[in-house]
């Protein structure tokens, strides 16, 4: 499944998230970023953009953006500013692409570029006492979805009072994730086995 997928089923589930999304971007906006930022996006990633260009950040709280925990989608040219001050800071390797935040400095990036990890998800969390900034998430963008929606079936993950709410119980978000996403480290940290 893919983002778009993603989409489709926070739709279905009526998520009050979605009413505070931009909307989505045209080809032509797309090629347009990619050109003057000089890089090349997955197409899974261009098409969940032609659908939503990310939250609407001036004037809605964390709560209000939040699709999932770490999930505000960044507006397309946000990420690509992000993505291009980190190849002169250099707080991850230049080959990640934040596209989810946190809202309060952490970032889920997806691997582009000629790897055996192409398109696997890291999270980065500065001020993570779990392990040391950057760590493999998801498996790819596919399995962040399946997990997503699983997390939302199993009501790990649900709406309360117009806002994405999770379950304070994090090792069901864990088990879920490790089961579905068998490569990526950070699920490993909460269940050895």
């Amino acid at each position: 499944m893919s983002i778009v997928n993603l989409f489709r089923y926070l739709k279905d589930i009526n998520h009050p998230a979605l009413s505070n999304m931009k909307d989505g971007l045209r080809d032509d906006e797309i090629q347009n970023l990619e050109n003057q930022f000089n890089i090349s996006l997955p197409e899974g990633l261009k098409a969940a953009y032609r659908i939503y260009n990310g939250g609407k950040m001036e004037d809605k709280t964390i709560g209000e953006l939040s699709v999932f925990p770490n999930g505000i989608l960044l507006p397309l040219e946000e990420a690509l500013m992000t993505y291009n001050y980190n190849k002169t800071d250099n707080y991850w390797p230049g080959t990640y692409f934040p596209i989810f935040t946190s809202g309060g400095g952490d970032y889920l990036l997806v691997q582009l570029g000629p790897y055996d990890d192409l398109n696997r998800i890291y999270f980065y969390s500065p001020s993570n006492v779990d392990f040391e900034t950057i760590i493999s998430f998801y498996d790819d963008l596919n399995t962040m979805t399946d997990s997503i929606i699983k997390c939302y079936e199993t009501e790990v993950y649900f709406v309360k009072d117009g806002m994405s709410d999770w379950s304070l119980e994090p090792l069901n978000q864990a088990k879920i994730c490790k089961e579905l996403n068998p490569r990526s480290e950070y699920w490993k940290i909460f269940i050895s086995n």
